[in-house]
C-alpha cells in the first residue's frame, strides 16, 4: 500500500479549492478578465510555495502517525502457487 499526500497536501488542496470557489463566483458573469485572475493566480502560486516550505517541515519534524492521504493506491498481486 502506498499513499501520496499527508497533511500538508490534504491543507493545500482544501485550500486551493476553497480560493477555486470564491474565484469561481468573482469571475461568474464577468468573463475571464485576465486582470480579475491575476489575485487568483497569486493565491495558488503562494498556497503552493506554502505548502512546499510545510511539507519540508513535516518531513523533518512531523509525526506520521496521523495521515491524510490524497490517494491510497493497493496493488493486488496473486499468490504464488503453493510448492
Amino acid at each position: 500500500m502506498v499513499d501520496s499526500g499527508g497533511r500538508v497536501v490534504a491543507w493545500a488542496t482544501q485550500t486551493g479549492r476553497m480560493v477555486n470557489l470564491v474565484e469561481e463566483r468573482v469571475l461568474a458573469g464577468r468573463g475571464m478578465s485576465r486582470l480579475l485572475k491575476l489575485p487568483f493566480d497569486a493565491a495558488y502560486l503562494l498556497i503552493n510555495a506554502v505548502a512546499a516550505a510545510l511539507d519540508r517541515v513535516d518531513r523533518r519534524y512531523g509525526t506520521h502517525f496521523y495521515r491524510l492521504p490524497m490517494t491510497v493506491v493497493l496493488t493486488a498481486r496473486r499468490a504464488p502457487p503453493a510448492s
